[in-house]
């Protein structure tokens, strides 16, 4: 494989594949118990996990399996560099999450922008571009202003809800008046990704 693990990273990570693999399967909360961190922690090392192939993908906190039993493993030494996945299953049902119809244009929001890009949801400000792919949004959180705040519409990939969330990457902020209209957009959206909407 040439995904290359950081550094700072590959104790955990070799950690985290001996644990998935040599219990067959595991979540985010099992992995970050076993680790002794946070579930964001976790989730990192799940999201190389799933890069590398040694798990299936998943949503959230939903149980990955290992794709390599624990014989093989061991045979391979226990060395990421050495494991080449076998070619995944292509289920029947499968399909990439079309978002081109919801989204055929750039909305404008208060100092961002949102858009589709190569099946990515886009936001772009004058300082950045954040990309983030549908099937990793979990929840879409919403929260509506007063008249000293504006609302926000956050695209979460951890299903947490937002703290100080006009100042992440993931979020776009909109004037309390169109709330209704963000909050019908979003729902639609959700349907589309087979996320959830969420109000805080």
């Amino acid at each position: 494989m040439n995904i290359i693990i950081p550094q700072k990273h590959r104790q955990e990570f070799d950690k985290s594949a001996d644990f998935v693999i040599e219990k067959g399967s595991t979540t985010p909360e099992e992995l970050a118990e076993y680790l002794g961190t946070g579930v964001f922690v976790a989730s990192i090392m799940i999201g190389y996990l799933e890069k590398t192939e040694l798990i299936t993908k998943g949503k959230g906190n939903e149980e990955r399996k290992a794709r390599i039993t624990p014989e093989a493993w061991d045979f391979i030494d226990k060395k990421i560099e050495k494991y080449e996945p076998a070619p995944q299953p292509i289920a029947e049902n499968s399909h990439e999450i079309d978002i081109s119809g919801i989204l055929p244009e750039k909305l404008q929001f208060i100092k961002k922008t949102l858009f589709v890009e190569e099946g990515f949801i886009t936001i772009e400000s004058k300082k950045e571009k954040t990309a983030i792919a549908p099937e990793d949004i979990t929840v879409i959180f919403l929260h509506k202003g007063n008249l000293f705040s504006k609302s926000t519409m956050t695209f979460s990939t951890d299903g947490v809800v937002p703290k100080k969330a006009k100042q992440r990457a993931d979020t776009v902020s909109f004037k309390n008046g169109i709330f209704e209209e963000i909050h019908a957009f979003a729902e639609k959206f959700a349907e589309i990704i087979e996320a959830e909407v969420k109000i805080y």
